[in-house]
């Protein structure tokens, strides 16, 4: 099974802004015990296609794909709204 999606995992991501190179070079090893690269990357993956689904520019099959991924991957409701939030608000 999977790792799980956390509060925790999702307040790192942010420290760093999503930066995955300043996150490779600053993260300290405590930090990395509770979010690894593998999981750094897919929550950039999540984000984007959270993102796509925002802008509408996402099949209905991938939006019900990624939320289905998101209900199985994510320790709660509340780590999938934050997700949703992050996504919503980011400007790129």
């Amino acid at each position: 099974m999977a790792k799980l999606i956390t509060d925790k995992m999702i307040d790192i991501y942010e420290w760093f802004s999503g930066d995955v190179d300043g996150y490779a070079r600053l993260s300290k090893p405590e930090q990395r015990r509770i979010i690894s690269d593998n999981d750094f990357f897919k929550l950039t993956d999540f984000l984007q296609s959270l993102k796509m689904i925002n802008k509408n520019l996402a099949s209905d099959t991938f939006k019900d794909n990624i939320y289905r991924e998101l209900n199985l991957i994510c320790e709660n409701d509340l780590v999938i709204k934050r997700l949703e939030n992050i996504a919503k608000n980011d400007k790129s």
